[in-house]
């Protein structure tokens, strides 16, 4: 979309009564998580949902709450790591017959993986890579430039081939035979293998998600200067993080790239405790300040990239007593 072009503008709104809404669901919350939100609505509201994995896995954390949702409950579910959709997949990776045995070493990190994308997961680390190449081998009709890295649709589609092991899209149209899906699973779990050597090491003990998955912040405009002074300046932090694409922990990444650097993710994190403001939690990118010498410039980074939440007052006295610095502005004289 060309968003300095009048042809991309809005056609119209849609009446206020004709938005799609709910009014105290009787599940006392709401969830959206990037999923569609609503089915059948005559009005375009985006083009690229969610698959729903991060919001089921929201529910399903709320719907199991036995006591009422706490702001300590609350920021833990921010910190949710799981993998939704490896659930779905696994299975058929660690059933195919591969013939190395290093390969065969790898697959059983995958049958004693929990589905967790923490930082020390060797299975997170192992399962990305494989997914990696099972995209690419499978999509190799679609030009990588049309494929849009880190959606989960693609891993959905994926899901969904794994119950047709004939299916035209396994062959491999860079070769002369058909391949079909386990030939393209084995062939994807030994490129992955070489790449989790390359990338960390040759022992899975060595292996961490953590590792390849970092959190670098880039500057918008002088963060790719080419000027290593500039950009050391500007750009700050280098965080291993947990979470991924389709995570409720979203820090996602470009799959067609050779690490998984977090290309995006949240700008802040916020808890508000309605009955107590004071309660509430905030947690920052990066920091406060815009200035690249001042202290609150990159202060939150290392807090966010933990799951850490900070305190959030709201009150004139909560204020005050949180106060460690006071600024005064005043008038010309």
């Amino acid at each position: 979309m060309l968003g300095w072009d009048p042809a991309y503008g809005w056609d119209g709104t849609i009446p206020f009564e004709e938005l799609p809404f709910s009014f105290n669901p009787p599940e006392g919350f709401v969830v959206a998580a990037n999923q569609q939100i609503i089915a059948n609505y005559p009005v375009p509201l985006g083009s690229e949902y969610s698959r729903g994995w991060r919001s089921q896995e929201i529910l399903d954390i709320l719907n199991d709450q036995s006591d009422p949702l706490s702001v300590d409950a609350t920021a833990e579910i921010f910190a949710d790591s799981t993998v939704r959709f490896a659930e779905l997949i696994v299975p058929y990776l660690t059933r195919v017959e591969t013939e190395e045995d290093w390969v065969r070493e790898a697959q059983r990190v995958l049958q004693e993986w929990d589905g967790q994308s923490d930082p020390d997961s060797a299975g997170a680390f192992y399962f990305h890579l494989v997914m990696r190449h099972v995209v690419q081998l499978t999509f190799d009709e679609i030009p990588a430039d049309v494929r849009t890295g880190t959606s989960d649709r693609w891993y959905a589609v994926v899901a969904d081939l794994l119950r047709e092991p004939n299916n035209p899209w396994w062959d491999d149209q860079a070769t002369t035979v058909v391949e079909d899906r386990d030939t393209i699973l084995a062939r994807a779990l030994g490129h992955a293998r070489r790449d989790a050597t390359v990338l960390r090491s040759l022992d899975p003990k060595g292996w961490r998600w953590g590792h390849t998955h970092r959190l670098r912040p880039r500057h918008q405009t002088l963060g790719r200067s080419g000027i290593g002074p500039v950009e050391a300046l500007f750009n700050r932090g280098d965080e291993p993080v947990g979470g991924g694409s389709a995570v409720v922990q979203a820090w996602a990444f470009d799959d067609r790239a050779w690490g998984f650097e977090v290309t995006h993710g949240p700008a802040m994190k916020m808890v508000v405790d309605l009955d107590d403001l004071d309660n509430s939690r905030w947690i920052n990118l990066t920091g406060q300040s815009g200035h690249a010498f001042h202290p609150n410039y990159a202060d939150q980074l290392t807090a966010i990239a933990r799951n850490e939440l900070w305190a959030w007052p709201f009150s004139r006295s909560g204020v005050e007593e949180a106060t460690r610095q006071r600024l005064v502005l005043l008038p010309g004289r």
